[in-house]
């Protein structure tokens, strides 16, 4: 959730205009920490210098220190509590700190005195997706969309909820005006593979994920993602390697893994970790299932290919034998 970048019209009348114009240029570049030293140095002097406090909230959800940017935003409410962009703030440090109640009321407060503010209609969006408020939330992604067309994280958002909401189509065509706003949302085209891996259209999941790749080269929940769209085993096992090299704790990989390894015949570290504290996960329970029948199921990694296989199954079975196949003869693991 970024933090907006800072106008001259924040600017307040103190002694240096020069500090307030050095203040905008390092935290506006990147520059956190000389902003940060900056900011607490004036915040110390006048300490009502709202640009100050804007700076130090920013620099601290940047930095992941939220609780100090709660802090830091609660004296910008204090000191400028008819601005709205300082309670929007204030609601993006509650928001990462999962203060949700409070951070819709900072949201609330920001559209109070400001209607048309898209930033604050889209948070307040999330949050009421998150408390499962459905019907509002699409309220607020879509004002915000209304106020700001090429606002490419509410069209983002509004994809998210109707994927949610199980409206497939309406999710793709958000997800398309999301990227074609901004070809760079590395989120959106992770989001859009989903929701095409979700209506079956593989190939250009596939297609989703290796472009977000090409953005973030080193982004495990890609990896993940593409590994459950594959066919066959060995290309699996390649994409949860590759997501396991950039997050080797990942517990799904690491566990499905080695399932993989025992349908190679290599069943230690199964075992291994049927001896761990692991053994109670829901994907070491169904393992253990599958492992403990008669004979190995055929193994497919999304239910597209699995219901294909049934279907095929079916018709061999149906022309050969004129009976039903067994539920324990394929296996999907998605």
């Amino acid at each position: 959730m970024a933090f907006k970048k800072l106008k001259n019209q924040d600017l307040i009348m103190i002694p240096n205009r020069k500090q307030d114009a050095d203040l905008l240029n390092y935290f506006n570049n990147g520059r956190l920490i000389e902003a940060e030293k900056l900011a607490t140095a004036l915040t110390k002097k006048f300490p009502g210098d709202k640009l100050a406090w804007k700076v130090l909230v920013g620099v601290f959800i940047a930095t992941g220190r939220l609780d100090e940017a709660h802090d830091a935003g609660q004296r910008l409410v204090e000191f400028s509590p008819r601005d709205a962009e300082a309670h929007y703030n204030l609601g993006v440090a509650q928001q990462q700190l999962e203060k949700l109640s409070e951070a819709e009321k900072s949201y609330l407060k920001a559209l109070g005195l400001q209607p048309d503010y898209a930033e604050a209609c889209c948070n307040l969006g999330i949050i009421q997706q998150q408390r499962g408020r459905f019907t509002e939330a699409e309220k607020h992604f879509s004002q915000a969309i209304a106020l700001k067309p090429e606002f490419a994280k509410a069209h983002n958002a509004i994809a998210i909820l109707f994927k949610q909401m199980g409206r497939l189509e309406e999710a793709e065509e958000s997800y398309k005006r999301a990227i074609a706003l901004a070809p760079d949302f590395v989120n959106a085209h992770f989001n859009y593979g989903n929701t095409l891996s979700e209506m079956g259209k593989l190939e250009e999941a596939e297609a989703c994920y290796k472009q977000a790749l090409v953005l973030q080269p080193y982004n495990a929940k890609v990896f993940w993602s593409l590994h459950g769209i594959q066919k066959t085993l060995q290309s699996a096992e390649y994409w949860i390697d590759r997501c396991l090299e950039i997050e080797k704790n990942h517990t799904e990989a690491k566990l499905t893994k080695t399932a993989l390894r025992f349908y190679q015949g290599e069943r230690k570290a199964f075992d291994a970790l049927m001896h761990s504290e692991l053994r109670s996960h829901s994907y070491m329970r169904s393992f253990n299932w599958v492992f403990n029948l008669p004979s190995l199921p055929e193994l497919h990694f999304n239910r597209w290919h699995f219901f294909n296989a049934i279907v095929k199954k079916a018709i061999l079975k149906s022309r050969s034998m004129n009976s039903v196949y067994g539920e324990a003869d394929l296996l999907n693991i998605s």
